[in-house]
Order: structure tokens, then C-alpha cells, then sequence
């Protein structure tokens, strides 16, 4: 049957969902007002099917989405932060503007989710940074990339091509924390290396796509890993 979430006083239609059971109801309305009204609550979704659900914009900071099925989901613009998405399932998903600074993806499953928009906005970045792209990459294989910050010894992409540059960052122009990639780099805190963190993995692969298409290539890293 059809749930729908109604205005109070026009009785207009907020959000509606097929729902079978009242247990989906439930969540149809924490899900309605993420999206709708931008209610966090840190909603607990644990193990919610949401395949196919549009959630662009939702606020669902804090939430606990552990096995929840977000199959072909449009996640665009979705706050994360600190959501945990243990053992979730996003194959096909949207992800792109998503901000995930502190999410949890252990175990999750991301194969196919659509990040077109945050891969263009890296090689975007990188094409202005090639001399520094092989100490990014030996940077965040070695667990010294932190999204949150553009200062300091481990630092956001932004922040990590000006420390090996040795600028500041805000001389190169490049800075924006709306931009996708930006967006994306929040979930990479210092530590999270490609073997134990998802986000780090995907973005070791987006990078050494970009040094392939360019001609850089794995002696280069390792040179600059000795040099660094």
C-alpha cells in the first residue's frame, strides 16, 4: 500500500513510499523528514530497504544505516557525517556530493556506485598537480591523508599537493570545500590507508587511473616515497 506524509495544515503531499508493514512506515517517516524537512535525530535505519530511494539533500548525520539496502539510491548532497553504513549495501548508488566525514563503510559494498562527478573534480585537481601526484598517492597509501584540514602534516588533497608543493594552500587556487572531491575526502581521516579503509582503497584506484592516463607510473612512486 501507499504511506504518505501530508502537510498538517494544507494536506498537501510531503513524501510518499510503498510500504508493506508498519515497520516500513516507521521508517518511510524518519526517512521523509531526512529528506523533506532535513530532521537528523540520528535515525536508526538499521537494515532498512531503501533500494532506489531518492535522497538527495537528506540529512542524515549520525545515522545508523548498518545493513541497510541503499541499491541504486540517489545519495547526492546526502549528509553522512558520522552515519554508520557497516555491512550496507550501495551497489549502483549515487554518491556524488555526499558528504561522509566520519562515516563508517566497513564491510559495506560500493561496486558500481557512481562517483563520475567527484572522479572529473579529482583529475580536475590533479591535472593542475602532476609533480606532486605521486607523493599524494604514496601519502595516502601510508595513512598521512586528512580530509578534514588543509594545514598540517597530514592534510586534505588540497592541502597535501601544497605541503609537497611547500606553499600554502591557499595560493594555488584550488580550495573549495563544496567541491565534490572535497566532499568526498572527508571521510579519509589520518590512518586510513587503502587496506582498511574503503573511501582510502577507491581513491588509490581513481589516482592511479588518472598517473596511468598521464604516463606516470609506479617507479615514479616509489621515488618519491624514498625522497619524502
Amino acid at each position: 500500500m501507499q504511506f504518505e506524509i501530508r502537510n498538517r495544515w494544507s494536506g498537501d503531499v510531503q513524501f510518499t513510499a510503498e510500504i508493506e508493514c508498519a515497520d516500513d512506515a516507521l521508517i518511510s517517516i524518519k526517512v521523509g523528514l531526512a529528506v523533506k524537512w532535513g530532521v537528523s535525530n540520528r535515525a536508526n535505519l538499521d537494515g532498512a530497504n531503501l533500494d532506489g530511494a531518492s535522497l538527495i539533500g537528506a540529512n542524515l548525520d549520525g545515522a545508523n544505516l548498518r545493513g541497510a539496502s541503499l541499491d541504486g539510491a540517489n545519495l547526492d548532497g546526502v549528509n553522512l557525517r558520522d552515519a554508520s553504513l557497516d555491512g550496507a549495501s550501495l551497489r549502483g548508488a549515487n554518491l556524488d556530493g555526499a558528504s561522509l566525514d566520519g562515516v563508517n563503510l566497513r564491510g559495506a559494498s560500493l561496486i558500481g556506485a557512481n562517483l563520475r562527478s567527484v572522479r572529473a573534480d579529482l583529475y580536475d585537481i590533479l591535472l593542475r598537480a602532476i609533480p606532486e601526484v605521486p607523493a599524494l598517492l604514496t601519502a595516502l597509501r601510508e595513512g598521512r591523508v586528512n580530509g578534514s584540514t588543509y594545514e598540517g602534516e597530514c592534510a586534505c588533497l588540497v592541502g597535501t599537493i601544497a605541503n609537497v608543493r611547500q606553499v600554502y594552500y591557499d595560493t594555488l587556487g584550488l580550495a573549495d570545500s563544496s567541491r565534490p572531491v572535497e566532499r568526498w575526502f572527508l571521510g579519509i581521516n589520518k590512518g586510513d590507508t587503502p587496506e582498511n579503509s574503503q573511501i582510502a582503497k577507491i581513491t588509490e584506484g581513481m589516482i592511479v587511473e588518472f598517473m596511468d592516463l598521464v604516463g606516470l607510473n609506479s617507479t615514479v612512486v616509489a621515488e618519491s616515497a624514498v625522497q619524502s
